[in-house]
């Protein structure tokens, strides 16, 4: 199918010490419920850039080790660009972002809704009953982006008010989560880069109810099961469709499901997958696929049916690395 990161304050060691005293968040029959204003630490699976991703592109992170207040280690967080402010003139580059969901180890999604954070002793406290990660009234009100700084183009999570600049800066997760609070310049002229590795916090600012372990997850239209060597994945309004020869699936769909980040420009037809170390790029219409500068050819191009983009499924199996079948009968495309 295919063409084959000084100094800790006391306060700091008592946060990251207490992060060792994990207590399990309040529960309801069946149900554990996280309260608003709880705060998960997350690491970004991959890397976010002002000049590359768009408003409205869906990245991921996934929480590790303890303070997890009820969501267990290696759960994924769903997150959102919803400003990006590319870098010119006199402009630093800053994204802003949101989240919106959780998908536990077993598959179960959660409803949340979270902003960004970050971890030091003056945006996160400890509740002493239950060791859970708590905003201060200070990081409540903060609105934090992403933001290129310093004449070397670094990064910080921080938030721009007029004259009175007031940002934090990243210090380095081998410090325990340690961030160091100073007046900064923006980089001027640059645009930020957040890496893959990198290490914040997401604040809840409303409750969430994670089911027990027999709970049901979440109903979505397209839904993807993870397995030991892939996925499988049902859907329910857009399904994949047979032309000719070729099974064209919902890209959209696919993508979201097993949570592989993209950004599509309607403007310019292009998809664009950033997958590690690993960039692709794709202009519905065609048949080219451009990974890392080489370019592949599918059999046929993708097009838009009914409003929505299509793909050879050998696209799919091109991104993952995997095969993908197709079973009408059970409406499943598994793709290991």
């Amino acid at each position: 199918m295919m063409e084959k990161v000084g100094k800790m304050k006391n306060t700091c060691r008592r946060l990251i010490i207490a992060a060792l005293l994990i207590a399990p968040a309040a529960s309801i029959a069946g149900a554990t419920v996280v309260p608003r204003d709880t705060v998960i630490p997350v690491t970004l699976d991959a890397a976010l850039g002002s000049a590359t991703s768009r408003a409205g592109s869906t990245f991921y992170a996934h929480h590790t080790g303890v303070n997890g207040a009820g969501f267990p280690d290696q759960t994924r967080f769903t997150g959102s660009v919803d400003s990006v402010t590319r870098a010119s003139g006199k402009t630093a580059g800053q994204i802003g972002v949101s989240f919106s969901g959780a998908r536990l180890p077993d598959g179960t999604r959660v409803p949340i809704v979270g902003k960004l954070t970050a971890l030091d002793d003056t945006s996160v406290t400890t509740d002493e009953a239950t060791g859970r990660l708590v905003g201060t009234t200070k990081a409540r009100k903060a609105d934090l982006k992403m933001i290129a700084y310093g004449a070397g183009g670094g990064w910080l999570l921080g938030q721009l008010t007029g004259k009175n600049k007031t940002l934090l800066t990243v210090l380095g997760a081998a410090a325990g989560y340690l961030y160091g609070e100073k007046a900064a310049k923006p980089a001027v002229g640059k645009d930020v880069v957040v890496p893959a590795g990198t290490q914040f916090g997401i604040l809840l600012t409303e409750d969430a109810t994670i089911p027990d372990s027999s709970g049901t997850p979440s109903p979505r239209s397209t839904d993807a099961i993870p397995t030991g060597a892939g996925w499988q994945v049902t859907f329910d309004n857009l399904r994949p469709v047979m032309r000719g020869n070729e099974l064209m699936v919902p890209f959209r769909s696919v993508m979201n499901s097993i949570e592989m980040p993209f950004d599509y420009d309607s403007a310019t037809k292009q998809i664009s997958v950033n997958n590690y170390d690993v960039q692709t790029t794709h202009t519905v219409g065609t048949r080219i696929i451009d990974t890392n500068g080489k370019e592949t050819k599918m059999d046929v191009p993708s097009r838009i049916i009914n409003g929505a983009i299509y793909v050879p499924a050998g696209f799919i199996e091109h991104l993952t690395g995997r095969t993908a079948y197709w079973n009408q009968k059970s409406g499943v495309l598994r793709i290991e």
